[in-house]
């Protein structure tokens, strides 16, 4: 199941990574509901997420709270709340400074496809959320799980490699992590980013 989230490419509503994350879980209670898993000849006790870059941050955390979930697949996991984590009890002047070089970094990002939120909008909702979003949060959670890490040559390895050895230190024999040399939109690679990704579904149908 592909969905957009709201306030995202044209779909309806305002966007933020909050509004992202519940409308995952949405997503889920959808598939979830009998009589759109018979439409959909789906099997709600085998629903796995998968996702890339903030994608990754999001199926990381609606599968860490969703013990339901068979498991997570995780491309290119963007750790955006554990970036936007400011130090307790940071001086006002200090806050708006860091507020500022978040709210930045997110414009060069792009938001342009996005309704209804603002940079600094964002900044905030990340902040708010540091601790409860960032991937090493959901580490002991997924560690009861198979959980498949795609990483690239994108700078977002090591965040992805600490999630990797969290779950392994929480007991997880199940976590699968596979390096692709390649960019963060996986170019010239997508053929074996797909196989790497039914491979480890393939892995769920033979447990």
């Amino acid at each position: 199941l592909y969905f957009d989230y709201r306030g995202a490419w044209g779909t309806k509503g305002d966007f933020s990574f909050t509004h992202s994350m519940e409308d995952t879980q949405a997503a889920v209670a959808y598939l979830r509901d009998p009589a759109n898993a018979a439409k959909l000849h789906a099997d709600p006790k085998h629903i796995v997420l998968v996702g890339h870059s903030m994608g990754g941050m999001i199926a990381a955390y609606v599968g860490a709270h969703d013990p339901a979930i068979e498991a997570v697949g995780l491309i290119s996991a963007a750790d955006m709340a554990g970036r936007a984590k400011l130090p307790a009890g940071i001086p006002a002047e200090a806050r708006a400074k860091a507020m500022a070089a978040i709210s930045k970094a997110l414009a060069a990002e792009g938001i342009a496809p996005l309704a209804g939120c603002t940079a600094e909008s964002l900044a905030e909702d990340l902040v708010a959320h540091a601790d409860e979003y960032s991937l090493p949060a959901q580490a002991a959670k997924l560690a009861s799980r198979p959980v498949l890490v795609i990483t690239s040559d994108d700078g977002l390895a090591p965040v992805n490699d600490a999630l990797v050895a969290a779950m392994q230190a929480a007991g997880d024999q199940e976590v699968n992590a596979v390096h692709i040399a390649t960019d963060h939109s996986y170019s010239g690679k997508r053929i074996e980013l797909e196989q790497t990704v039914l491979g480890g579904l393939a892995y769920l149908t033979q447990k």
